[in-house]
């Protein structure tokens, strides 16, 4: 129970528009600390926050953490998401080819899990 109340916390600070990319990060190495089972049901909360930042690596950090939470459950919920980042870059200028390619790669190692 604790852990969870830890992993909400945790996801809200992840959200938080007004944390800066350094608490990001930190907070993203805590949530993949965190037991995996506890954390799976919280998969749409991480990958939620890759619209709060633009930052490069604290993107590619979110990305990271959310796939080793992806299951047979929520795969679906995961590419949704993960493709409505895609259609969001497509009106985006050249900087944005990066990002666009790590998440067109993160779609396709989720529809890998089985």
């Amino acid at each position: 129970m604790l852990l969870k109340v830890a992993a909400t916390t945790y996801c809200q600070l992840l959200l938080s528009s007004k944390s800066d990319n350094n608490v990001k990060l930190i907070v993203l190495d805590r949530l993949n600390e965190l037991n995996r089972e506890i954390m799976v049901d919280m998969v749409m909360d991480v990958l939620g926050a890759l619209s709060t930042t633009r930052n490069y690596d604290v993107r590619r950090k979110i990305i990271d953490v959310a796939l080793e939470l992806v299951t047979p459950e929520n795969i679906h919920e995961a590419v949704m998401m993960l493709e409505k980042e895609v259609v969001k870059t497509k009106s985006r200028e050249n900087q944005k080819k990066k990002y666009r390619k790590m998440l067109v790669e993160a779609i396709h190692s989720v529809s890998q899990t089985k």
